[in-house]
C-alpha cells in the first residue's frame, strides 16, 4: 500500500498535477529499504574510501579534438573518437546535455551495425548498477525502424529477460502501438539506461551522463523520422530541461534535428489510466509526424 501511493505521488509530481514542498528531496518518494541501503552505502564509502573526482571517464582534450586519420576533414563528425578503448563509453557525448551537438544525420556510426555496438559494451561496468544486473537491456525492435520509442530505465522483467519493455508496462505499449497501426517489429524500443537501477528507483545524473553515449550510437545507426519518449525522465534527458511530464507533453519538439513527441509512460498509465486519452493524443501526433515524413505506416490495421 505505501509502495503504490508513493508511486502515485511521484506520478503526480512528474506530470505536474502536485507541487511538493519546496526543497523536498525527490528521494524521499523511493521506497524506504532503497534509501537505508543508500545511506550506509555513502557513509561507508565516506569512511573508507577516497574521494573520487569523478564517476564519468573524460578523455583527454587531445582525444577530443584530435581527426581520425582514416577520415578526410569534410566528413561527417564521428559519433565516438577511437581512443580510450578502457572505457567503453568513452567521452562520445561531450560534458553537458545529450541534446546538444550535430544533428543525428551528420554523425558518423562508429559501429556497422547494432549487433556489434550491442557487443562493443556487454560488458560495461562503468556505473555501479552494473554489477547487480541480470541482463544488459540493449534494445529490441527492427533495425530499419523508422519511429524510435524510448524509455528511462529497465525494470525487473526486463533485467530478467534482457528485452525492454516486457511486463505489463510493456504489453500496455504493444496495445498503444497496435492502436496507430504499429506492431513491435515495426518499430524500435530502447531506454535511456541498459541497466536496471536499484529498486526502479529514478536515474541518477551520472548513469545518464555514462550511458548516453551509447543511446546516441544507436539513434545515429537507426537514423529514425520520428522519436517517442515515454516518461518524464527520457523526455527531460532528450530535451536537456528540467520540466514536469505536463509541460513537454503536446509539442513537437526536436531532439537534433528529428521530431520528438514525449508522452506518459506506460507504467504511469496502468496506475493512473484516465491519463490513457492523453497518451492516444500523443501517439496519433507521433504517427502523423511520421507519415508526413514519408515514413511507412505499421504493418497492422488500426481499429476503426
Amino acid at each position: 500500500m505505501r509502495r503504490a501511493l508513493l508511486e502515485w505521488v511521484r506520478d503526480q509530481q512528474d506530470f505536474g498535477e502536485l507541487d511538493l514542498p519546496a526543497g523536498l528531496d525527490r528521494r524521499l518518494l523511493q521506497p524506504p529499504d532503497l534509501r537505508r541501503i543508500k545511506s550506509l552505502s555513502q557513509a561507508s564509502a565516506q569512511t573508507s574510501a577516497p574521494p573520487v573526482a569523478s564517476i564519468r571517464p573524460v578523455a583527454s582534450p587531445e582525444a577530443k579534438t584530435a581527426p581520425r586519420a582514416s577520415s578526410p576533414a569534410s566528413a561527417r563528425p564521428a559519433v565516438t573518437p577511437q581512443t580510450a578503448p578502457a572505457s567503453p563509453a568513452g567521452d562520445i557525448v561531450p560534458p553537458g546535455s545529450l541534446a546538444d551537438g550535430p544533428p543525428l544525420r551528420e554523425l558518423t556510426p562508429t559501429h556497422a551495425s547494432l549487433d556489434e555496438l550491442r557487443a562493443s559494451f556487454a560488458d560495461c561496468r562503468i556505473c555501479g548498477i552494473a554489477n547487480a544486473r541480470q541482463n544488459l537491456v540493449f534494445g529490441v525492435g527492427n533495425p530499419g525502424a523508422e519511429l524510435v520509442i524510448i524509455g528511462e530505465a529497465p525494470g525487473a522483467d526486463e533485467d530478467r529477460l534482457g528485452d525492454p519493455f516486457v511486463g505489463a508496462a510493456g504489453q500496455l505499449l504493444d496495445k498503444i502501438l497496435a492502436a496507430i497501426g504499429y506492431d513491435r517489429t515495426d518499430v524500435y524500443i530502447c531506454n535511456i539506461l541498459k541497466c536496471r537501477p536499484p529498486n526502479n528507483r529514478d536515474p541518477q545524473p551520472e548513469e545518464v551522463a555514462n550511458c548516453s553515449p551509447f543511446l546516441l550510437q544507436q539513434l545515429a545507426l537507426l537514423q529514425p523520422k520520428v522519436l517517442l519518449a515515454v516518461g518524464r525522465i527520457a523526455g527531460k534527458t532528450l530535451l536537456g530541461v528540467e520540466r514536469t511530464l505536463g509541460e513537454m507533453r503536446k509539442q513537437i519538439h526536436q531532439f537534433r534535428g528529428v521530431p520528438l513527441v514525449v508522452t506518459y509512460h506506460p507504467a504511469a498509465l496502468l496506475r493512473n489510466p484516465h491519463w490513457k486519452r492523453g497518451c492516444w493524443e500523443d501517439v496519433q501526433k507521433a504517427r502523423e509526424l511520421l507519415l508526413a515524413a514519408g515514413g511507412r505506416p505499421g504493418s497492422l490495421t488500426p481499429p476503426a
